[in-house]
């Protein structure tokens, strides 16, 4: 379901699931609402992933503005690890809601089980990006670096979703 601002449903999910991901940035209601319904600029779209009534993972879409190629965007996506059930549906909801207007959708996600959602999907990789965390406590540092492939990155961690003009020649 689409919702005007995540509330304590999704934050009953992610107090659940985060123990998951060793290396993930918050996705409580107040980060998110901060960074997407609050958001002054960009025009995002939140969705509830419901089962029996529990919130069980969400997704941030966001339409190209006109400036940009017609895209969609997945800007992030959450669910419980390994859940491909949710992340497919997430995916497909996607989908469906953009329709078949648009040059491209996108998705960046670091986590192995949304990429082979994606892949099952029909996405296809175009681009690797390599997360990169400098910091001075040595022992936070090497905690890091021995869960190097556990880190779980989207879109909404990051710049990366910003308005990228078309190319207009």
């Amino acid at each position: 379901v689409e919702v005007e601002r995540f509330g304590a449903d999704l934050d009953l999910m992610w107090d659940t699931y985060k123990i998951d991901y060793p290396a993930i940035a918050p996705r409580n209601s107040t980060f998110l609402n901060w960074r997407f319904a609050e958001n002054p600029d960009l025009k995002y779209r939140l969705i509830s992933a419901r089962r029996n009534g529990a919130c069980v993972g969400y997704t941030v879409l966001r339409l190209s503005e006109e400036l940009e190629l017609r895209s969609g965007i997945i800007v992030d996506l959450f669910a419980p690890r390994g859940d491909d059930t949710v992340i497919s549906a997430l995916i497909y909801f996607a989908e469906r809601m953009f329709g078949q207007h648009l040059a491209f959708l996108e998705c960046e996600s670091s986590d192995q089980t949304v990429l082979s959602c994606l892949r099952d999907a029909g996405f296809r990789i175009t681009t690797t990006a390599r997360p990169v965390a400098i910091c001075k406590d040595a022992g936070l540092r090497r905690h890091m670096a021995s869960h190097r492939n556990d880190w779980y990155f989207t879109k909404a961690d990051h710049d990366w979703d910003q308005i990228h003009l078309a190319n207009t020649r």
